[in-house]
């Protein structure tokens, strides 16, 4: 989904659409993801989604080696920050 698609969504009147939005807006609003509040588990929430996103990613070249729609400096990247547990804030 790109940006527009996105925005359309954020910004529909159907009434189905718009609780999933609210529901989105409620995960990020007021989040400290400095983890000055060791308690709010949003932080990890995103923590744990954007390491099964990295695994995706992994998981997708290595199925086809030949795929070629991930750029090798992001997937080198993703494979550090992977093996590097100091960035996480949420524990």
């Amino acid at each position: 989904m790109g940006f527009k698609e996105f925005e359309q969504l954020l910004n529909s009147d159907d009434e189905e659409t718009a609780r999933w939005v609210h529901r989105l807006v409620r995960v990020f609003d007021g989040l400290d993801i400095s983890g000055a509040d060791k308690f709010d588990a949003r932080v990890m929430m995103l923590e744990h989604t954007f390491l099964a996103t990295i695994d995706v990613l992994i998981a997708l070249t290595e199925i086809d080696k030949g795929r070629t729609a991930f750029a090798e400096a992001a997937l080198r990247e993703a494979r550090r920050i992977k093996g590097d547990p100091t960035w996480l804030k949420g524990g």
